[in-house]
């Protein structure tokens, strides 16, 4: 396979597996995200390449840990190229965590061919709001999505446009717009691509100093075409933009991960089918 169609079935696969694991725009910024686990078959007919059996979501922590932990001191073959799809073995587990900002987390790919890990993390850097950017979101958020206004519907982070966020509860929705238009999605880039940045001293001091995953904070989603980063983070007076950065590592499976999580699947399957056997049956002998 060659190396275009290779990243074209790569996108097509991860496409299909972010339908099924969705993450809420207006979802607190500290709330833990599910691990989800997916068994595919290799099926050359799938558009992916790949047939999903089921998924299901990973709800032992202590052996979770224990395998998460572990995957750096298993042994790493520096020959082999790091592909997702292990050069298309026959079947496959996907292991999948989304950070709450839906761009960051990772993916763990395991066949019985070895194990790659797909790492989303991101490349910050640090601005000083030194043309007001967080007093006029502040007005923004006051007309365009009050909490006595905004109607709670969920916005998706990928929206073409700008999706804003003010992350500033948990436990409930948090107020969300959409920058669509034109001439307002240039006045937000204006404020973005005016800003002066850091010294690297200072940029280190307040990347170790100043929490941009709590609360009280404006989450701008940047899916335009120019975008100076795909996401913009605003606090009470400093300004983070994040681009992501994606890293593959192989591994070799001396311990057999592969058919635990295996093992695992082929149990969901079994009981899903039994369950829908006897809710079959009992709908059956109801009368009504």
């Amino acid at each position: 396979m060659t190396p275009v169609r290779r990243r074209t079935f790569l996108s097509l696969f991860v496409a299909a597996i972010a339908t099924l694991v969705s993450f809420s725009a207006l979802a607190g910024p500290n709330d833990a995200t599910p691990i989800t686990a997916f068994y595919f078959i290799r099926d050359p007919a799938a558009p992916t390449g790949y047939k999903e059996t089921i998924h299901w979501e990973i709800t032992n922590a202590t052996d979770w840990e224990n395998f998460y932990r572990n995957i750096p001191a298993l042994p790493r073959d520096k020959s082999v190229e790091p592909d997702p799809f292990l050069h298309f073995a026959d079947d496959i587990i996907v292991l999948t965590r989304n950070d709450v900002n839906g761009f960051t987390g990772f993916d763990i790919y395991l066949s019985a061919r070895g194990l790659t890990k797909v790492t989303r993390s991101a490349s910050h850097y640090y601005y000083p709001d030194n043309n007001g950017f967080r007093k006029f979101l502040e007005e923004e958020q006051s007309q365009r999505s009050s909490f006595e206004s905004f109607d709670r519907q969920t916005i998706s982070t990928k929206t073409p446009g700008i999706v804003v966020t003010y992350n500033v509860n948990k436990n409930i929705p948090n107020p969300t717009w959409l920058i669509d238009k034109n001439e307002d999605r240039y006045l937000y880039d204006s404020f973005l691509k005016t800003l002066k940045p850091f010294e690297d001293f200072e940029m280190n001091w307040i990347a170790g100093n100043e929490d941009f995953d709590g609360f009280d904070l404006f989450v701008l989603y940047l899916n335009y075409k120019g975008a100076p980063a795909r996401i913009a983070t605003v606090s009470k007076k400093h300004i983070r933009l994040s681009n992501p950065k994606v890293t593959k590592d192989f591994y070799q499976d001396p311990e057999d991960y592969f058919n635990y999580f295996k093992t695992q699947a082929r149990e969901m399957m079994e009981y899903r089918s039994k369950y829908k056997s006897n809710e079959s049956n009992a709908i059956k002998r109801s009368r009504f």
